[in-house]
């Protein structure tokens, strides 16, 4: 069987069959700079109408005719590039029949758009969202699946997936998080460090920005650490990071933990006075749930260190949980029981047959572990888990009605602080604004405790002043002196404190209620936090670039704005038109200044019945020029939770079963995998 159809360089034609009337479609190269086509059994030729050299290969293949213009006539090969790339650009919205398999090929070619898609969303969606194994794509059960979903898609080998596509990923996505950056005023860093199962380390650094009402997070480095954690070590390697990314003239804070090798490493990249902290040497990271005796680093005006307020918060319960006698019996009851119901299998398919509800085992570097493990436990149904603990020999964990008393109250001293931390960890929100709030309603909370029970006293106390004792520079900046030793102070003497919470709407200066002082105190406080707001945001006039001044109504004597405020309407000359002519003056029209905004913004988040939200407030143009004075309070997390979930996520890529991975790879995989939000 044979067809021919002639044509010359860019003929439509299409080749029919001799025979039996069979369509047969002419190659776009072919009708391009090809004549005299012809197909027989399973070959085609052609002639080129350049050289006239004639040229055959297998049916459904083009390479000879594409390699021939390519080698021969490069020109005219530039030429058929240039009408593909044109019939590529005015194909537009898919059609129907982009949705339907082509069986006239054998496999789509490289350039092909169908072939990009696929392989894009492959390594989007599969290898870094769902976090497969790289290998996959040469994996002979998964080739044969992708065969079934198009048969003409040929999936990319391994190697070309590791060296050529992930890495044009990742600068992609690195050169999406530089141009946002870019559009911010203020940034804040959170660092540590994380070693996977492998014992490799890698130093975790993610960056905070607040534009628009919206609190966002984003992985600006994760790389291998080598060697050992030293705070000179650490320095080095965060100052090329803060270089690489242009933010050192952005950072406004940098949260860390309490280890010793941090706050010298931050004392080295900023160039303070670092005699406070003692030489960390060769030691590695410390475990840093521990005290740290090392007085706090004053780093330089413009840039500050935050502790984790989460890790804070987690010393004050630990010292109320290992302070007294009578609970730490009570929690070995509880933890061998949970290891029980975990460790072996006899006890617990009948404990979830009899009982059902699992009781959680604790994680010793967050305490919140601890509080839910105490929390079900005290809601179990406790004649039926005494019954079955008796009958396996485990007579020894039954709780005594008093035991289960002192439970019941602990879970409900503890309640607030486990609200805390899941409040300040939040990835959602501003958090930086609730750290005040939440001490004050502790304290609060734990002098109504002191007034309510009396078998949890001893405790309540102990809780009470290891809050007191590690928060005292917070209680200090509110004018709260509790007459305390203060040996495990940390370092939560910065005005942010202050200044956020009375920003946010949320709090406003509804949080001042909680503090113990009088009225005039409450009020000094509120005298003292808007002059701070006021001297910020003189400091941010004076650096930054304000709009040019708008005119507004002047206010009224109840200090609210006249919206939409218009000259009365002329009336006709009368003997007695004065008498009607009662309509209040036009509105005097005032520069509009920052000082003035804010005025009206903290009269209206403090107003009864206010329905003003941070999110409608950063976008409002009626306080445009207080953007700037956002971006920099509210642009800071309370905790490092945010690099912390980095590293949960790092953890579940580097899985058992890829311990094999490079260090290069998993830097890649993090990264895409965090930042994924900028594929949006």
């Amino acid at each position: 069987m044979e067809a021919h159809c002639s044509g010359g360089a860019g003929s439509s034609a299409v080749a029919t069959s001799e025979t039996n009337g069979i369509g047969l479609s002419i190659p776009r190269v072919v009708k391009f700079a090809y004549r005299d086509f012809r197909a027989a059994d399973d070959k085609w030729s052609a002639v080129c109408t350049k050289c006239h050299k004639t040229l055959s290969d297998k049916s459904g293949v083009t390479t000879s005719f594409t390699k021939h213009l390519r080698r021969m006539h490069g020109d005219l090969y530039k030429e058929y590039q240039d009408s593909v790339d044109r019939a590529s650009s005015i194909r537009g919205q898919s059609t129907l029949n982009s949705f339907v398999i082509n069986d006239s090929g054998t496999t789509y070619g490289h350039g092909s758009l169908r072939q990009k898609a696929i392989t894009s969303s492959l390594v989007t969606n599969l290898i870094v969202s769902c976090g497969l194994p790289v290998s996959i794509v040469d994996h002979p059960a998964f080739c044969k699946f992708l065969t079934e979903l198009d048969p003409k898609y040929k999936p990319p080998v391994r190697q070309t997936v590791t060296q050529s596509i992930l890495p044009q990923l990742l600068q992609a996505q690195k050169t999406k998080l530089m141009s946002l950056l870019e559009l911010c005023t203020d940034v804040s860093l959170t660092a540590d460090i994380w070693t996977d199962r492998r014992m490799h380390s890698f130093l975790g650094v993610s960056v905070h920005t607040f534009v628009n009402g919206i609190a966002e997070s984003y992985l600006l480095a994760f790389q291998s650490f080598t060697g050992s954690h030293t705070g000179q070590r650490i320095a080095h390697s965060l100052e090329s990071i803060i270089t690489e990314s242009g933010l050192q003239h952005k950072i406004r804070c940098i949260v860390t933990d309490n280890a010793s090798n941090m706050k010298k490493a931050l004392s080295l990249v900023f160039e303070v006075d670092d005699t406070a902290v003692t030489t960390d040497g060769e030691t590695d990271d410390p475990t840093i749930w521990e005290d740290d005796t090392i007085t706090d680093l004053t780093l330089e005006p413009d840039i500050e260190r935050i502790p984790c307020f989460a890790h804070s918060l987690q010393l004050v319960v630990r010292d109320g949980l290992s302070s007294l006698s009578v609970v730490r019996p009570l929690l070995a009851k509880c933890c061998k029981l949970s290891n029980l119901i975990h460790q072996s299998a006899l006890f617990r398919s009948i404990y979830e047959e009899v009982i059902g509800k699992i009781i959680p085992s604790t994680n010793e570097t967050r305490w919140n572990s601890t509080y839910q493990q105490l929390k079900t436990t005290s809601e179990l149904d406790q004649a039926k888990l005494n019954d079955l603990l008796r009958e396996n020999g485990h007579g020894n964990l039954v709780m005594t009605s008093k035991e289960l008393a002192n439970l019941r109250d602990i879970v409900h001293i503890l309640e607030p602080f486990s609200e805390a931390t899941d409040i300040v960890q939040s990835d959602k929100t501003v958090t930086i604004s609730c750290v005040a709030p939440i001490l004050l309603s502790l304290n609060r909370h734990t002098e109504s405790c002191l007034t309510a029970t009396s078998s949890m006293n001893a405790f309540v106390r102990s809780l009470q002043n290891s809050l007191r004792d590690r928060f005292a520079t917070l209680f200090a900046q509110l004018g709260i002196n509790f007459h305390l030793h203060c040996a495990n102070s940390l370092s939560f003497g910065s005005d942010l404190y202050l200044m956020a919470p009375a920003l946010d709407p949320a709090y406003a200066f509804n949080w001042l209620e909680d503090h113990p002082g009088s009225a005039e105190d409450k009020e000094a406080q509120r005298f003292k936090i808007t002059g701070l707001l006021y001297t910020e945001l003189g400091k941010l006039a004076n650096h930054q670039s304000l709009r040019p001044a708008t005119h507004l109504p002047a206010l009224k004597k109840d200090h609210t704005c006249v919206e939409n405020a218009s000259p009365p309407a002329k009336r006709r000359c009368s003997l007695f038109g004065h008498y009607r002519n009662t309509s209040t003056p036009a509105a005097e029209m005032v520069e509009v200044t920052p000082q003035r905004q804010m005025a009206e913004y903290l009269q209206d988040i403090n107003s009864p019945g206010s329905q003003m939200t941070i999110e409608r407030a950063a976008c409002s143009s009626k306080f445009g020029h207080l953007q700037p004075l956002f971006q920099r309070i509210l642009c800071t997390p309370a905790t490092s939770a945010p690099v912390e979930r980095i590293f949960s996520q790092s953890g579940i890529i580097m899985r058992p079963h890829r311990a094999r991975m490079s260090d290069t790879l998993l830097e890649t995989l993090v990264f895409l995998k965090c930042n994924s939000k900028l594929n949006g």
